[in-house]
């Protein structure tokens, strides 16, 4: 029995039992029920009662009329209009309910986005250290750049004369710049981190002239140990 309405007439019906009879088990208010139906001429098994309630069987139009009675309804039909009004109603508020809360939902969300979009976000510069860029927040300092990724991977070089200064193509693979006469190196083409000059290729002439000999770095390093 799938009826909401049917199964609670007889939840309520085995209620107004257990407090007339004081029962509170199954049997003794089906036997109770029984006893009062059969007065208003309605023959019915107490079992029959109890698989009502559980929702197992139907019972019929003249069940249904007793029980409604002894709710002090006038028939049945009476007590499903009462109740499919009530139903209505609850349903009706529900729907309300859940329309509030979805248009809550919605305001609250709708809130959270404008924050989100409206709010600054804290951005992320690039801040040469000597070696290579870092990232830090963006605090408008003249020596920040705009965070680009592939210059996470730009660093300056101190080659020696035994550093491989080409690839196996003969394209050179270190670049520099030349300014009030230093040299810098640096791993890959863009500009300098300083002075914002773009950087050459290398060529022999600036190896030759420029790159220090990898024997004597090692002599000076012993010597300064």
């Amino acid at each position: 029995m799938k009826n909401p309405i049917i199964l609670k007439l007889c939840e309520e019906a085995f209620t107004k039992a257990e407090a007339l009879c004081g029962k509170k088990s199954d049997n003794g208010r089906a036997t109770f029920l029984e006893d009062e139906l059969r007065r208003s001429q309605v023959s019915i098994s107490g079992k029959s009662l109890i698989a009502y309630k559980n929702g197992k069987s139907s019972p019929g139009k003249e069940v249904l009329d007793g029980l409604a009675k002894f709710l002090d309804c006038e028939s049945y039909k009476m007590y499903h209009e009462k109740n499919k009004t009530q139903e209505i109603s609850e349903e009706a508020q529900t729907k309300k309910r859940s329309s509030i809360v979805l248009w809550i939902l919605i305001i609250a969300l709708g809130f959270l986005l404008t924050y989100s979009i409206l709010t600054p976000k804290a951005k992320e510069c690039l801040v040469w250290n000597g070696n290579g860029y870092q990232v830090e927040m963006c605090s408008g300092t003249s020596l920040e750049i705009p965070y680009k990724e592939e210059l996470l991977d730009f660093k300056q070089m101190f080659p020696c004369s035994g550093f491989t200064f080409y690839d196996v193509d003969g394209q050179p693979i270190l670049w520099y710049d030349k300014s009030n006469g230093d040299v810098s190196f640096f791993n890959l083409l863009g500009r300098h981190p300083v002075n914002k000059k773009t950087l050459k290729p290398i060529t022999d002439t600036i190896i030759e002239k420029y790159v220090p000999d990898c024997n004597s770095l090692t002599e000076k390093s012993n010597n300064h140990s």
